[in-house]
């Protein structure tokens, strides 16, 4: 049997705000941070405990990324010139929160890695949309709000 392995030392935990692409990481300030977080990765582990990779890479929103818009949105995000995109990855983590990564075959074993790169909690990588809903936002790996996050909620709310 096949397994995941995490990796996340590249994942990015600073505050990610960028209105030219539309995303950011924080998430409604009515969401309980640490309820929000045990629950990805409760989901998290119950997916790629369930089943064999071939049969993950079948399910909805479980898949190698071919898209190159979504590509081109994580690579504006991700500052790693040698990070290889053509292994790029998304792991559903509920019914909107994605993770991305890069997942490759361990040689020799049947382990496959995944470098953690971007959490979207919103789904915004995919639905630029949903960016004109977030409302009164907060930092999601920040003990304090940034000045950034209170901006994009005030511009919102003013519109």
């Amino acid at each position: 049997m096949s397994q995941i392995v995490f990796d996340f030392k590249e994942l990015i935990t600073d505050c990610l705000h960028e209105p030219e692409i539309k995303f950011t990481n924080a998430i409604s300030q009515e969401i309980d941070n640490k309820r929000f977080i045990s629950e990805l990765f409760q989901n998290l582990q119950l997916t790629c405990q369930e089943a064999e990779l071939k049969e993950l890479l079948e399910r909805d929103h479980f898949h190698v990324v071919l898209n190159s818009y979504i590509k081109g949105k994580i690579e504006k995000l991700v500052d790693n010139p040698y990070f290889e995109f053509t292994k790029l990855c998304q792991i559903p983590l509920g019914k909107e929160s994605r993770l991305y990564g890069n997942l490759q075959k361990i040689k020799h074993t049947s382990l496959y890695l995944f470098k953690s790169l971007v959490l979207d909690p919103n789904h915004l990588i995919y639905n630029e949309q949903n960016f004109k809903k977030l409302k009164n936002l907060t930092c999601l790996f920040s003990k304090k709000d940034c000045l950034e996050t209170r901006k994009m909620g005030i511009k919102r709310a003013e519109k």
